[in-house]
């Protein structure tokens, strides 16, 4: 339920960097250079059909991430399974060939893992994925970990009175998960993936299936689905990746092959093509939340350097809509106290673009009004010049810092990215790569690109509005919501975006320094703290997180 339960709270508002999108314009080769992964990964087929990726990384010191990808979920159980995908990863947890009952988890804690953070597992729609985060120090701590996917991919036991005892583990899991984002997705999500498989697939599943399901269909699922050709090793840390690779080969092996292999079927979401609104009203919503937006119809993989530029250009257009949304924000008329674009998945073939607000009270007529104004400026007169140039000065900044920093780069961001490539299609390319082409095609973008872009993105105010709010908020009917949005025009003349630059410094450098009065150490945050004589307080504390990066907040009381 990954991408489910975050979107609510914060996937709306933040614009994703170096996400897929499709820009139909002829002033744009269509390059399909492919992307090359990154030569650094040493990865394969075993004889059985099972993939491993190894990585070296050495951050952070000392540690090993792994996965264990499986392309299977809830969307691959039959009507009388319902949430088995779900139930088949916590049984991976109760026993299996090597390690019965919980001693496996015993076994992980002896090491100092700690169950959650360094031993665990998700299931979403089309995926089933195992983690752990090993100590390197020890060569003994890979043989097991390996020994567990091994057993994961291949020997669950299914203990009968473990099956029994977890059927009630999952469903106190939903019943205390019953709150409000389990109320939000079971009101948005069937509208958001109407007329699609995803809707009455959710991993958490049906629980008078879970509770009655027998165990011989339970380990149907299981061994129709969890395939060698359907799996992946992934690894990413301090390690040598061609010791690694042998021991993969030498724990997988035993896996038998499929007599006849298959693969993951694909799943799609219907693109709407009407306007259609759903009011979602919830006691324990502190605030109205409002989108608009359309699902993405070509939602392929970031595979090709075209589809690359097309990414940068979306995260320029992103920068640009949220620069004007703040911007208007932070007046004193404004009718929202946030407003953004909204770009986010749902599921790996449903993604979704457009605008998302936040009203003040009594003021979400206005706000949507606003919006809308928005929406139609930019249609009609597109970015101005200075804006992308600000833009791309940004981005290309950005690019800069990432790679400057490259050398504290996680190993577990390194198996994310892998595993993106194993799930999504999205090519997992080096750094330099990342780098140079990311640099390359910010300076090339044009004005008529991200227009082109623009009008994909925002065509006709979007097709879906999806408005949450609390119980006693007063709200249009979903007829005169959906009328208003689709008639509305503004009453005076829309009128192209005037970008006041402001001109030479921001501020104007003190004429003299202040002088600081006292100089603290504070033992327990290792940090200094100096105290000027005009009253302000700046708190220093030295790192070695990055090695090019110095954060900074300011902040005051009131």
């Amino acid at each position: 339920m990954k991408k489910l339960t975050s979107k609510f709270f914060a996937a709306l508002f933040v614009l994703s960097a170096l996400v897929v999108t499709s820009c139909n314009t002829s002033k744009v080769g269509k390059n399909q250079t492919p992307l090359k992964q990154n030569p650094e990964i040493v990865n394969g087929v075993l004889e059985n059909g099972m993939s491993y990726y190894i990585l070296q990384n050495w951050q952070p010191q000392n540690r090993i991430s792994l996965r264990l990808v499986v392309k299977t979920g809830s969307c691959m159980e039959e009507e009388d399974q319902k949430g088995v995908a779900h139930f088949i990863e916590h049984l991976c947890f109760n026993g299996t060939e090597h390690f019965e009952k919980n001693t496996l988890i015993d076994y992980a804690e002896s090491i100092g893992m700690a169950f959650g953070p360094e031993v665990n597992a998700y299931t979403s729609f089309e995926e089933t994925v195992f983690m752990l985060e090993i100590p390197a120090d020890n060569p003994e701590f890979l043989e097991k970990a390996l020994l567990i996917f091994h057993d994961w991919a291949s020997a669950v036991s299914f203990d009968p009175e473990e099956l029994e005892k977890e059927r009630g583990v999952i469903t106190e899991e939903w019943r205390t998960s019953r709150g409000l984002n389990s109320r939000i997705t079971d009101s948005i999500v069937p509208f958001e993936l109407k007329d699609s498989g995803y809707v009455d697939h959710l991993p958490i599943g049906h629980m008078d299936i879970i509770n009655s399901i027998s165990r011989e269909r339970v380990i149907d699922f299981y061994e129709k689905w969890y395939r060698p050709e359907l799996m992946s090793v992934v690894i990413s840390g301090a390690c040598d990746p061609k010791s690694v690779k042998y021991q993969i080969e030498q724990t997988m092996k035993d896996i038998p092959a499929s007599k006849e292999k298959i693969t993951a079927p694909a799943f799609s979401v219907p693109v709407r093509t009407e306007k259609d609104a759903v009011i979602f009203k919830d006691p324990e919503m502190p605030y109205i939340q409002a989108q608009f937006v359309s699902q993405q119809e070509d939602n392929a993989p970031l595979c090709t350097e075209e589809a690359f530029r097309k990414s940068l250009a979306k995260e320029i257009f992103g920068y640009v809509i949220n620069a004007r949304l703040s911007e208007i924000t932070q007046t004193a008329d404004a009718p929202w106290l946030a407003a953004s674009i909204a770009n986010y998945s749902e599921t790996n073939s449903a993604a979704f673009n457009g605008m998302a607000f936040v009203p003040k009270d009594g003021m979400f007529v206005q706000a949507m009004q606003r919006l809308f104004d928005e929406y139609d400026r930019f249609n009609l007169f597109g970015v101005t010049e200075s804006e992308l140039q600000r833009a791309k000065d940004y981005i290309i900044s950005s690019v800069q810092q990432n790679y400057d920093r490259r050398s504290s780069i996680t190993s577990t961001d390194r198996v994310s990215a892998i595993c993106s490539q194993i799930l999504g299609g999205h090519t997992c390319i080096s750094d330099q790569d990342r780098y140079e082409l990311a640099t390359k095609y910010a300076n090339e973008i044009t004005v008529d690109e991200i227009n082109a872009l623009a009008n994909e993105l925002l065509q006709d105010r979007g097709t879906m509005a999806m408005i949450y709010a609390p119980e006693s908020a007063e709200l249009p009917s979903k007829e005169d919501l959906i009328n208003f949005w689709q008639n509305y025009t503004s009453e005076a003349e829309i009128q192209a975006y005037n970008d006041d630059v402001a001109e030479g410094d921001i501020m104007v450098r003190p004429e003299q320094k202040a002088q600081i009065i006292s100089k603290n150490e504070i033992e327990e945050l290792n940090a200094t703290e100096y105290v000027f004589e005009n009253g302000a307080k700046v708190i220093v504390k030295k790192t070695d997180f990055d090695n090019d990066l110095i954060v900074m907040e300011a902040l005051s009381k009131g």
